[in-house]
C-alpha cells in the first residue's frame, strides 16, 4: 500500500505541512504572509510529482509519530538518525521530522527538515491518531482523506517553522551545489556545519536566521511559542553533536545491467535508425540521454564531442537521445540548432516511448554503456560529469577483454 509524494508535500516548508495532497490551513494574517515569503525565497524550485518515486504510507506515518518525547528519530530516506535533547521534552510546542529524502531520483542529494510547530499535545496526538487510521483503499470518495486533513489542519493553524536543515550529498557536490539541488537559497541560512563523511556521502547541518523577520514572527506566534522557537533558531548548532549517519535511501531507478535493448527510431534528420546498425561494430557505445532545457546537459555537449572523437579509434562511440523530443517537432529543432551551436557532430536519436521504457531517466543527463550487441555493461553515469566517463569506458573496456 503506498501513495505518490504530491507537490504540497514536496513544498511543505514553503506553506506548511501538508503531509496529505491537497490540504490547506486558514488564510494567513500579513505577518504569516511575511514569514511564507521567506519560505517561499527558501524553496527555489516545486519539482515535478512525476520525478519522484512512490513513498510508502507507512514511511509518512513514521514521520508523523516522531514526537518531543521520543529518545530519538530514526530518519532512513536522508539517512541519520537524531538523539533528541533532554529539554524537548519540556517544549510547549512541538518538534516535527520531514525526512524529503532523495530530492529527486538518482540526484544524490538528501535532505530532512525540522520544524517548530506552535501547537499543543493534544493536536499533535490527534494527527497522529487520524493518519494512523487513515487507509486510501478503503476511501474511494475520498471523504476519510478530507477528514484527516482537517485534523492537520486545526495541527498546523498557527504556522510552522523550519529551525533547521540536514543534507546529504555525494562527492559529485560542493554545499552550494547541494543546497540549490535542495532548493535551499541563501534567504534565511544561518551557519552551514560540517558534520561527518561516510562513505561517498557528506553531511551538513544548515542552521536559520530569522533577524528579518523575527517581528512578524513574534506578531504571528504568542509569547510563549516565540520564546520557545528563537531559543531552538539561536542554538541549533547543538544539535549537529546529536545526529548520527546511516546511510541514505537513494530512490535511482535505471535498467538493470545485462538487460539487451533494442529499437528503432529516427536521428534528428529524420533518418530511420536501428539498434542494431548503430551498435554493431562498436565495443562499446555510451549512450547520453539529454534535454534541450538542461542546462549541464547542454554544457557538456562539446565535451562529448571531444571524448567522442577519442573514442573512435578504440571501436567505442557516443550517441545522444534527446529526451523531449518525443512527440515534440519543435524540440527536434531545438536539439538540433543546440547541436549545431556546441560541435556536437555525433549521432543523436529522437526519444521514443519504447526507450525511454528500456532506458529510465532517474535524472539528465543519464548515460548508460552497452556493447555491441545492446547488452548494458555497467549502472548508468548519472549527471553531467566529463571527468567520470573516461575512467568508466576504460573499466569497461578492461573487463570485457
Amino acid at each position: 500500500m503506498s501513495i505518490k509524494k504530491t507537490v504540497s508535500v514536496i513544498a511543505a516548508a514553503a506553506m506548511g505541512l501538508s503531509l496529505l495532497g491537497g490540504c490547506q490551513s486558514a488564510s494567513p494574517t500579513a505577518a504569516e504572509s511575511q514569514e511564507q515569503a521567506v519560505l517561499a525565497d527558501t524553496i527555489q524550485d516545486t519539482p515535478d510529482e512525476d520525478s519522484y518515486a512512490e513513498l510508502d504510507l507507512e514511511e509518512i506515518y513514521n514521520q508523523v509519530t516522531h514526537t518531543k518525547y521520543d529518545d530519538k528519530w530514526e530518519l532512513p530516506l536522508s539517512g541519520f538518525t537524531f538523539t533528541l535533547p533532554e529539554d524537548f521534552r519540556d517544549l510547549k510546542g512541538q518538534v516535527f521530522p520531514y525526512d524529503v529524502g532523495e530530492t529527486g531520483a538518482g540526484t544524490g542529494v538528501f535532505h530532512c527538515r525540522l520544524f517548530y510547530v506552535p501547537s499543543p499535545d493534544e493536536d499533535r496526538e490527534a494527527l497522529a491518531e487520524a493518519f494512523g487510521n487513515y487507509d486510501p483503499e478503503n476511501d474511494p470518495d475520498g471523504s476519510k482523506l478530507a477528514a484527516v486533513a482537517e485534523v492537520e489542519a486545526q495541527f498546523q493553524e498557527r504556522g510552522s517553522m523550519p529551525f533547521l536543515d540536514i543534507l546529504v550529498f555525494n562527492d559529485a557536490f560542493s554545499i552550494e551545489e547541494a543546497q540549490s539541488e535542495a532548493w535551499i537559497s541563501e534567504s534565511s541560512l544561518g551557519k552551514s556545519i560540517d558534520l561527518v563523511q561516510k562513505g561517498s556521502y557528506k553531511y551538513y547541518c544548515l542552521t536559520r536566521d530569522y533577524t528579518s523577520i523575527a517581528g512578524a514572527l513574534k506578531e504571528s506566534f504568542t509569547d510563549a511559542y516565540y520564546d520557545e522557537f528563537m531559543s531552538l533558531v539561536e542554538s541549533a548548532d547543538r544539535f549537529a553533536d546529536n545526529i548520527t549517519a546511516t546511510q541514505p535511501a537513494s530512490v535511482e531507478t535505471a535498467a538493470p545491467e545485462e538487460a539487451v535493448i533494442s529499437f528503432e527510431t529516427r536521428d534528428l534528420d529524420g533518418n530511420v535508425v536501428s539498434s542494431k546498425d548503430l551498435f554493431s561494430g562498436h565495443k562499446l557505445t555510451m549512450i547520453n540521454i539529454w534535454a534541450t532545457w538542461c542546462g549541464p546537459c547542454v554544457e557538456e555537449l562539446p565535451g562529448l564531442e571531444k571524448l567522442n572523437t577519442e573514442l573512435l579509434p578504440k571501436d567505442c562511440q557516443i550517441i545522444g537521445i534527446c529526451d523531449d523530443t518525443l512527440g515534440d517537432p519543435q524540440a527536434i529543432s531545438e536539439a538540433k540548432a543546440i547541436l549545431g551551436e556546441t560541435g556536437a557532430t555525433y549521432t543523436n536519436l529522437v526519444q521514443t516511448e519504447e526507450l525511454r521504457e528500456m532506458l529510465p531517466i532517474p535524472a539528465y543527463p543519464i548515460s548508460y554503456f552497452v556493447d555491441s550487441e545492446g547488452r548494458i555493461l555497467t549502472s548508468p553515469e548519472v549527471g553531467a560529469n566529463l571527468d567520470a566517463y573516461r575512467p568508466r569506458i576504460d573499466k569497461v573496456l578492461k573487463d570485457l577483454e
